[in-house]
């Protein structure tokens, strides 16, 4: 319920401000095409600001549903009429700024060194102004923006990561190096340091450590959180499908399945044809163990895009899960056809073929998928396990075995106590008990560490048998 005065609280004062004198015209933008809810507030809000002209919240308001909603431009002008009569309310001047950044408009450059003279100790914002440097070429710039404890203790995956891309543009190649070591201790799965170690390795003629950090920045897609107060009010302030989605994405991630299944709900309500919202609501159906109602929005999105690769997967799992088993195998098989290259489709394959006693066909299921797409690192260690544990003479291959754990392990960085599980059973195949016993070892240590007792109690089992110059067999 929007009110048209006293709008003064609001995201806890982060956009407050007092009634002030003057007014002009409204910006211009055009909601042909936008959800519903999305045309019905922003209605309501330019409806306070029509009957209330000098207020600067109401204007404030606008503005960030006009940035949230995907209209820059009005979102803009909002905010300048805002930030008119009330200069030093941060928000008005820190949204913009990361608005016209993410628009490439030099425009950013004012309005980033305002908020800065407002909250210097603001670390989001000197870590994005710090990007917007390095975006125009001013490598030594951002340096100076970053390189502070404040910013460092606060965010120091985020900050190295920027420092580090400011080394790599002066040509300090050691300095980049020193940056980059430290972010991966830091956040070991953050996938953007990979991607630079990459470039870093490429631009030294380090083409397999090149291709080792390629893969890692694949496998791990994640970032570490970023406390942002100010610009979460964007979150709040989302009403439509997309945001919705954002929403459910973080609560599926977190763990909170009822609140990312209510949210992935509103999504679908707010956009129907959206194939990608019933898919993510099958996912958090899925979770919460409901695979009749999960496959239903799974088929739902397939209905509205045909062939639709990842709704046919997750159709699949939720088919063997609930017991259809030749249903769910079916599915992962056109799930491949959709495409071939995709790595979902040949995992739960072949998890499905060994849940049914056919390790034979689960290798060469994974086999395939590994030399089609890029090396997936669940595909890659559960043909480990195949090729190490397998009663099957025929299908045993210690060597291959070991050569997949520890590629998986080494892009892991030997701290995953399952693949670390694998690996000394490959080792055990290969004969090499030693280095078994020792990898068991470490990852009973592990699960014990990461709270999977169960897990723990296995390995040790398995451990018994290395000492014993003996397999484990499934």
């Amino acid at each position: 319920m929007i009110r048209s005065v006293g709008v003064c609280v609001f995201a806890g004062m982060i956009l407050s401000g007092c009634e002030v004198s003057s007014s002009s015209g409204l910006p211009e933008y055009d909601t042909a095409g936008a959800e519903h809810q999305v045309v019905e507030r922003l209605q309501a809000l330019r409806q306070v600001v029509v009957a209330h002209p000098d207020s600067v919240p109401a204007w404030g308001l606008l503005a960030l549903s006009l940035q949230a909603h995907d209209y820059p431009e009005a979102a803009v002008q909002a905010y300048a009429r805002a930030r008119s009569r009330r200069p030093e309310t941060f928000a008005y001047v820190y949204l913009p700024a990361i608005l016209l950044a993410d628009r490439g408009r030099s425009e950013a450059s004012e309005l980033f060194e305002r908020a800065r003279a407002l909250r210097p100790e603001y670390v989001p914002l000197r870590l994005r102004e710090a990007a917007w440097q390095l975006d125009l070429g001013q490598p030594q710039r951002a340096i100076d923006l970053v390189d502070d404890s404040i910013v460092m203790s606060t965010s120091p995956a985020r900050a190295s990561l920027i420092m580090a891309r400011a080394a790599l543009a002066q040509n300090r190649l050691d300095r980049t190096r020193e940056l980059l070591d430290a972010g991966i201790r830091a956040a070991p799965r953050y996938g953007a340091l990979y991607a630079l170690s990459g470039q870093l390795y490429r631009q030294v003629g380090e083409s397999e450590l090149a291709e080792l950090e390629a893969l890692r920045a694949q496998t791990f897609r994640g970032e570490p959180n970023l406390d942002d107060p100010v610009l979460a009010t964007l979150y709040a302030e989302g009403i439509s499908s997309r945001w919705h989605i954002l929403k459910g994405q973080g609560n599926l991630a977190a763990g909170r399945l009822e609140d990312a299944r209510a949210a992935f709900e509103q999504a679908v309500a707010a956009r129907p044809s959206d194939a990608h919202a019933r898919n993510q609501l099958g996912i958090s159906l899925q979770a919460l163990g409901q695979f009749d109602e999960a496959a239903d929005s799974y088929r739902r999105a397939l209905d509205l895009r045909p062939g639709f690769a990842e709704a046919t997967s997750n159709l699949a799992m939720s088919l063997f899960s609930s017991g259809e088993q030749e249903a769910g195998i079916n599915a992962a098989r056109q799930a491949i056809e959709s495409d071939p290259t995709g790595a979902q489709g040949y995992l739960y394959l072949g998890m499905f073929e060994q849940a049914m006693g056919r390790p034979d066909r689960a290798r060469g299921i994974y086999a395939q998928g590994l030399s089609i797409g890029i090396f997936d690192v669940h595909i890659g260690i559960r043909l480990s396990w195949i090729l190490a544990t397998s009663r099957s003479p025929s299908i045993r291959d210690g060597r291959r075995a070991v050569v997949l754990a520890e590629t998986v392990n080494e892009i892991e960085g030997y701290d995953q106590p399952a693949s670390l599980d694998a690996l000394a059973a490959a080792y055990a195949e290969y004969r090499a008990f030693d280095r078994a016993v020792a990898t068991a070892a470490r990852a009973q240590e592990l699960a014990i560490q990461q709270g999977e007792p169960g897990l723990a109690a296995a390995i040790e089992r398995r451990g018994t048998l290395y000492t014993q110059h003996r397999a484990y067999r499934e």
